[in-house]
């Protein structure tokens, strides 16, 4: 971000909706965020409007972590992932949630 920044500040926060208390209160102007969260945040927060960049800002790649060598599991989350891909639920809950510009097909 700091690279990127032209003509503002940077401020880092320590605490978990600070960014959201700073914007709020004016003592900031905006906060940056991952898609996923700015769309949950505007469902749930009637001040706030979302600033989409011309292109691509980041790139965030998304997955799920596990206990390394626990391929018994690995091999459960792989079928339930290719499951619900291939029969329509993955795609169902990416629209419930506002996120089907970031589902990976």
């Amino acid at each position: 971000m700091k690279d990127k920044l032209k003509q503002a500040q940077l401020m880092v926060l320590d605490t978990p909706f600070a960014r959201e208390q700073e914007v709020q209160s004016g003592r900031a102007d905006v906060f940056m965020t991952d898609y996923p969260y700015s769309q949950r945040f505007l469902a749930n927060a009637d001040w706030a409007r979302l600033v989409v960049p011309d292109s691509a800002y980041h790139i965030t790649p998304y997955a799920y972590a596990l206990a390394k060598g626990d391929d018994r599991w690995h091999a459960r989350l792989e079928k339930f992932v290719s499951d619900i891909k291939r029969d329509g639920r993955l795609q169902l809950a990416a629209q419930r949630h506002h996120l089907e510009l970031i589902l990976a097909r």
